[in-house]
């Protein structure tokens, strides 16, 4: 997934699609994933936060 894809997925109201895109943040640098990461740790979706608090764990 290119940058804008990983953005514009983390907006998406299907957590499905925000799922995707954290996966995908997996290969960005730290500099760019860290900043994405943390727009979502107070996500509504228990498994959307749990991903992210696993990034953010990984960075």
């Amino acid at each position: 997934m290119k940058i804008s894809e990983i953005e514009a997925a983390l907006r998406s109201l299907d957590s499905q699609e925000r799922l995707r895109a954290i996966a995908a943040l997996r290969k960005c640098d730290a500099a760019v994933a860290l900043p994405m990461l943390l727009t979502k740790v107070d996500d509504p979706e228990f498994l959307v936060r749990s991903f992210v608090a696993m990034g953010l764990r990984q960075s």
